[in-house]
């Protein structure tokens, strides 16, 4: 939970996403990960043809979730693991 305003997300790009999108994090207001994703793809429209996880504080959520100021988001890549 690492936001520079209390009433913003940190939005992290790893991997492949970070180097597409050009940069390593962002702020945001949005207050739900639907809403996040429909900003983040209309900031960053690679975001549209990648495939990625959404971790929030460090749980991955595949569907909606509220958001808190202070949270923080990760679009992760795919990865594979054994």
């Amino acid at each position: 939970m690492a936001s520079t305003d209390s009433g913003t997300v940190t939005v992290l790009f790893f991997g492949y996403l970070q180097a597409r999108i050009g940069h390593p994090k962002v702020q945001s207001e949005a207050r739900s990960l639907r809403a996040l994703r429909e900003e983040m793809a209309a900031r960053f429209p690679v975001l549209g043809q990648a495939g990625y996880s959404i971790a929030v504080n460090g749980t991955v959520y595949p569907r909606d979730k509220e958001l808190q100021p202070g949270d923080e988001v990760a679009f992760l890549p795919p990865f594979a693991g054994g």
